[in-house]
């Protein structure tokens, strides 16, 4: 089967409750995207408008792999409705508050699923009345993980442990897949080297980098949270988000496996993920 062989193969509306007020301070908005991924249209939006990005908000990031739709606000500030190749912003009123996660209702997948066999649709139906009745293991899937470093773990938790040292090392020198080829050397010379900072600022490219590497040259050892607090906050909540994610997962697992003897692995890119059929004495 296939999934995602265009956005509109993945459909997300989110659901709000929003309190819409005369002259509110934030500006709502309906942002229906494809191609992009919450911040990236934020981004976008604050150097062509030339708005602070701390002004928008917003109450859960939506799937760059999809079309999706969402409720942000920006304060302060009132935009004309933006329709760009990627996306479409549609001013509906204001509010005396930012958008929230708090205030997210729910929200609606549609998902379209191709290239089945219809010996696999009538499976697939029969196993949707079973999920109808006794549920199904709601795992975070792969698109969670991909600030994973096989060879060092996740950031936060190194962060949570208080390990600093180690939670920045995880974040300026883990390589991923997407990174490209210079930037995989450069961090894996970042590791080579790790508490030279005289030689990492030398090799350092990106204004971000060259910040944290002065302030650990200037500040030693001792200066390791200054550095991580230099950390872009939204950057900051999705790595730990992913962490959290991963601990939801393996409390998912645990309850799959206390319950269950007859287990389905699905290998996913890090882990296996595990599901049964055989839920039939779940009494949770």
């Amino acid at each position: 089967m296939k999934i995602k062989v265009k956005p509109e193969d993945f459909i997300v509306d989110e659901e709000a409750k929003i309190e819409f007020k005369r002259n509110g301070k934030f500006k709502v908005y309906l942002l229906t995207k494809k191609g992009f991924n919450t911040i990236d249209v934020f981004i976008n939006l604050s150097k062509k408008f030339n708005i602070p990005f701390k002004k928008f908000a917003y109450g859960g990031r939506k799937d760059r792999y999809g079309l999706t739709t969402q409720y942000i606000t920006v304060e302060g500030i009132r935009l004309k409705d933006v329709i760009e190749k990627s996306f479409k912003l549609s001013y509906l009123g204001d509010t005396d508050r930012p958008m929230g996660p708090d205030l997210i209702l729910a929200n609606e997948f549609k998902i379209t699923i191709r290239d089945l066999q219809e010996e696999e649709i009538e499976h697939a139906l029969r196993q949707l009345e079973f999920v109808k009745e006794y549920g199904y293991p709601n795992y975070f899937d792969d698109q969670r993980f991909g600030n994973y470093s096989r060879q060092q773990g996740f950031f936060a938790e190194r962060l949570v442990k208080g390990e600093f040292n180690g939670s920045l090392k995880v974040y300026l020198t883990a390589v991923h897949p997407q990174d490209k080829k210079a930037e995989k050397w450069r961090k894996q010379l970042f590791f080579n080297n790790w508490r030279d900072w005289h030689k990492c600022l030398n090799l350092a490219k990106t204004s971000f980098e060259k910040e944290v590497f002065f302030v650990l040259l200037k500040g030693g050892n001792k200066s390791f949270l200054s550095a991580l607090n230099l950390i872009p906050k939204d950057e900051l909540s999705i790595l730990i988000s992913s962490y959290q994610a991963y601990l939801w997962n393996q409390l998912v697992e645990r309850v799959v496996r206390f319950y269950n003897k007859d287990l389905l692995e699905c290998r996913g890119n890090y882990w296996s993920y595990f599901f049964t059929t055989l839920m039939r004495n779940l009494t949770i």
